[in-house]
């Protein structure tokens, strides 16, 4: 991962997005909070990481940067929750050929 290729990019998508719209990255390593550096909205911005292997492990970890609103967070816990309830039940079907 390069954090300012990330950064970069970052900054350029985010004028194209709608308003209250969530920027995500999926990081398990680079800090949220640098990322977010040089957003207009580092409060919409969020780290995500899916746990490996994803079809054996339905997990995701949140990550709050230090300028990440209570409400990002809470609209990013909704949104994932639907992803991992998701998997959650492709893996009971695959285990149990349910």
């Amino acid at each position: 991962e390069n954090p300012e290729v990330k950064k970069e990019l970052y900054q350029r998508i985010e004028p194209l997005m709608k308003p209250g719209a969530i920027l995500a990255s999926n990081t398990s390593v680079i800090s949220i909070g640098m990322l977010a550096e040089g957003l207009k909205n580092p409060d919409r911005f969020v780290g995500i990481h899916f746990f490996n292997p994803v079809r054996q492990m339905p997990l995701v970890e949140i990550i709050k940067g230090p300028k990440t609103s209570d409400e990002t967070v809470v609209s990013a816990v909704m949104r994932l929750s639907q992803v991992i309830v998701i998997s959650i039940l492709l893996l009971i079907q695959l285990m149990f050929n349910y």
